[in-house]
């Protein structure tokens, strides 16, 4: 048995039958799609008029962050993020509420926004394969940093921005400057710190160092990244990616990040436990790798029994869904301390912001733990941007829901940089409905009228679609797809 997919309305050929593991390949329309091309002269002329000079870039990444932080739009109660608040209601700053991944996989979801293409371009939907394979079309494409280093930018990164080995070695030499990689500075730096006792899956620790935890380790290693910069001895501007692993599962953090909430109601439990009855149960999705088995806590609750009719017990999933929380916190803090140091080098007002998560988490919603599937929760992330010089004074709104997708991120920074468009981009700039928005244009620009997400599922046991559908270890060539 197998599933088709239909991506954009094309017609589907005639399917071809792998004779080894069947897979299915699913694609959601969250919305619906239109050009987004810009709407006036007005609109192109302020893109224009505030692009003439070259401008750094600070682009953070999350890892599992879902929609629910402090800022307005969101579809959730916020969790404790007043750094993420700060960021988005500070001058400049513009927040796209509505934003889909491509896939909601760390993988393939960097591959495709990094890149600014979908995966069925990249060819990359799991943990096996990348971009820059020989077999794959995107092998000599540009990636984003690359770009702005083809521009003449000092392009550097820390922590998890490409998935680890996926591309190698983080794309160097390609995508960043030979400073990470001849010596002169510091090398690529992706901590690893300690699991938690007992092997659980969350745990607060009272007594830390800087050491002690990823992200602190990643912050540190950005704010050097962002001194040096601001002293490069040829006077570039600099594109710095920093990813942070928060609220990437183990969930370790401060103990004070859990404090706001240990009353707080607006973490309590999912509103609907269960998987719907008339959602095809191939859309489940059992993270056995990733949830199940490696923590002893989600075993004694019960993880061995998850499917789509089992719920686990309310205090499990209260404890998980507040050790979440507490990591976001936890990366709120991080993120204000990187935009502390920005100010403190006076680039503040010289550099482009983009916050934005590889994807969501679902937290116990339709009986679902971590992302792997193409549920709303698990599609829906946070995008932020600070472009403090498009502010005129005349602000309309701070924030849209019209319909993006990461893809859309790349041409949107070459955009409010001023940097040509790189060929073979699938995305379009967000930049014209920033600009009329902080330059005081009532009217939003048409937007698109849908976004895709799509995630493969390999099917094992054919009485039970749900059931161990997992397609991690399986490498493109054995993939039984729709090519249009």
């Amino acid at each position: 048995m197998w599933v088709v997919s239909i991506i954009s309305g094309r017609k589907i050929p005639k399917l071809k039958r792998d004779t080894g593991m069947m897979l299915a390949q699913l694609v959601v329309l969250v919305a619906f799609l239109a050009s987004a091309a810009s709407s006036g002269s007005k609109i192109e002329a302020l893109v224009t008029s505030q692009t003439q000079r070259k401008r750094n870039v600070l682009l953070v990444i999350a890892d599992d962050l879902r929609a629910q932080i402090d800022s307005q739009g969101f579809p959730f109660p916020a969790m404790h993020t007043p750094n993420l608040r700060r960021l988005s209601s500070s001058k400049g700053a513009f927040t796209f509420t509505r934003a889909y991944v491509q896939q909601a996989l760390c993988a393939p979801s960097r591959n495709s926004f990094l890149t600014g293409r979908r995966p069925n371009s990249t060819l990359s939907w799991n943990f096996v394969d990348h971009f820059r394979e020989p077999s794959a079309p995107t092998s000599d494409s540009v990636s984003l940093p690359q770009a702005f280093k083809k521009a003449g930018y000092l392009t550097l990164g820390t922590g998890k921005v490409f998935h680890p080995q996926l591309p190698p070695n983080w794309d160097l030499p390609l995508s960043w400057s030979s400073e990470l990689s001849d010596g002169s500075w510091s090398g690529w730096m992706y901590p690893k710190e300690p699991r938690c006792r007992q092997g659980t899956v969350w745990c607060a620790i009272e007594k830390y160092n800087v050491s002690d935890f990823d992200d602190t380790q990643v912050t540190l290693r950005a704010k050097e990244l962002l001194t040096n910069a601001t002293t490069d001895e040829q006077g570039r501007p600099f594109f710095l990616a920093v990813g942070y692993r928060k609220p990437h599962v183990q969930w370790r953090f401060p103990s004070h990040c859990l404090a706001p909430y240990e009353e707080d109601s607006s973490v309590g439990l999912p509103k609907h436990k269960f998987f719907p009855n008339s959602t095809p149960s191939v859309a489940f999705h059992q993270p056995i790798n990733d949830f199940l088995d490696p923590f002893s806590d989600v075993s004694s609750c019960g993880g061995e029994s998850m499917s789509p009719s089992f719920a686990f017990r309310d205090s499990c999933q209260l404890a998980w869904r507040k050790a979440y929380a507490a990591s976001v916190t936890f990366l709120d803090e991080q993120v204000g301390e990187l935009l502390d140091h920005l100010e403190d080098l006076g680039q503040t007002d010289n550099t482009v912001v983009a916050f934005v998560s590889d994807h969501g988490w679902q937290l116990g919603e339709f009986a679902e733990w971590e992302k792997f599937t193409n549920f709303e929760i698990a599609a829906r992330v946070p995008l932020i941007f600070r472009v403090p010089w498009a502010e005129n004074g005349k602000v309309t709104r701070r924030h849209s829901s019209t319909l993006v997708e990461l893809i859309d991120l790349f041409p949107t920074l070459l955009n409010l940089t001023g940097i040509p468009s790189v060929d073979g981009l699938e995305g379009v700039s967000l930049a014209p409905h920033i600009m009329a928005a902080l330059g005081g244009l009532q009217e939003e620009p048409k937007g698109k009228s849908f976004a895709l997400t799509e995630f493969p599922r390999c099917i094992r046991h054919p009485d039970a679609l749900w059931k161990d559908n997992d397609c991690d270890g399986v490498s493109r060539e054995k993939f039984t797809y729709v090519s249009v």
